[in-house]
């Protein structure tokens, strides 16, 4: 059963496990990242779908925001092992933060990315990394 949070300020909206929708999300952030400032990255349902086939992928660790069945704004997070002065980690690399174009700025990003951390924690990661586009909005936040 996926997990939900209720966002308080309205009802109908709740973040859950990614749904697997990987047509529908490939359209979402085409629309979505059409707006940005470099050229828009092209991100196929068939390039989405591999990342979540790495070893220890889920869609629990891709914490999603919909307003019923419409998706609003998405994260990504893949586990990913790494040795740091001889000792192995486990980390999340967070990537694909999009929000929908009506509710850009309206906080959802960074409630999707504290999400985000927080199931990295419970999840027993050693840290996360932020992969964004260079110089568009969430790479300055970031």
């Amino acid at each position: 059963m996926p997990e939900t949070t209720h966002i308080p300020f309205q009802h109908s909206r709740s973040i859950e496990d990614f749904r697997g929708d990987f047509a529908e999300l490939a359209l979402f952030m085409q629309r979505s990242w059409a707006e940005n400032k470099s050229q828009p990255l092209l991100y196929t349902a068939e390039f989405l779908s591999s990342y979540f086939s790495y070893p220890g992928s889920s869609f629990h660790l891709a914490p999603t925001l919909y307003d019923g069945s419409k998706l609003v704004a998405f994260i990504g997070g893949f586990p990913r092992r790494v040795r740091w002065k001889g000792r192995e980690l486990r980390i999340l690399a967070l990537s694909f933060l999009t929000v929908v174009t009506e509710h850009k700025s309206s906080g959802y990003g960074i409630v999707l990315w504290n999400e985000a951390l927080k199931r990295a924690r419970l999840a027993g990661f050693d840290g996360v990394v932020n992969y964004c586009v260079q110089d568009e909005t969430m790479d300055n936040m970031m």
